[in-house]
């Protein structure tokens, strides 16, 4: 039994040096864009420090009802660019929402950024937030923060006075996480 048990460990042991470990992997093509869904949208390019460019999608509310006036900012995952989250960015703009999207340093046609690939995230990221979030301040002033996975992370460090936050993916407590493993 033990001996069964060893084999299953070198076995997991081989396939997990044969993956390419990687945790941030962006994608610099739009897939898909929000009028290819129907949706009313602005471009906006954050601009900060000089020499930061963030890009930035504004969709517009699908309806028109009380909650046009709210703003649902995105900040996604460590994958792909905004691209892929238009399905949700629908759905809210369906039920009224305004709902911001941007790409991190790095993603889609933000600045460029030289990250590390094994990082889970960058602090950068953070300070990406916080300047689409007083771009938008200037025209929403209830702003709600939905954050995926790492774009989780992101918002909880970022200390933004957002009206709510809803975290879908999101590691916690990393410590009692990896303690868990």
């Amino acid at each position: 039994e033990k001996r069964v048990f060893m084999k299953k460990i070198i076995l997991l042991l081989f396939v997990m040096s044969s993956i390419k470990m990687q945790a941030t992997k962006p994608s610099y093509i739009y897939e898909i864009t929000p009028d290819s869904l129907g949706l009313s949208y602005q471009q906006n390019d954050v601009k900060y420090n000089d020499s930061i460019v963030i890009h930035s999608w504004l969709i517009k509310p699908l309806i028109k009802n009380e909650l046009n006036s709210k703003l649902i900012l995105i900040s996604y995952g460590d994958a792909g660019n905004m691209s892929n989250f238009l399905e949700l960015a629908y759905l809210l703009a369906e039920k009224g929402y305004s709902v911001a999207m941007y790409d991190y340093r790095g993603f889609g046609k933000s600045s460029a950024f030289a990250y590390n690939s094994k990082f889970l995230f960058h602090d950068e990221y953070i300070d990406d937030l916080k300047a689409v979030f007083q771009f938008y301040q200037k025209d929403f002033s209830t702003i709600y923060g939905y954050g995926l996975s790492m774009g989780g992370i992101i918002i909880s460090k970022s200390n933004l006075n957002f009206k709510k936050i809803v975290l879908e993916s999101t590691p916690n407590n990393l410590p009692l996480f990896i303690e868990r493993l």
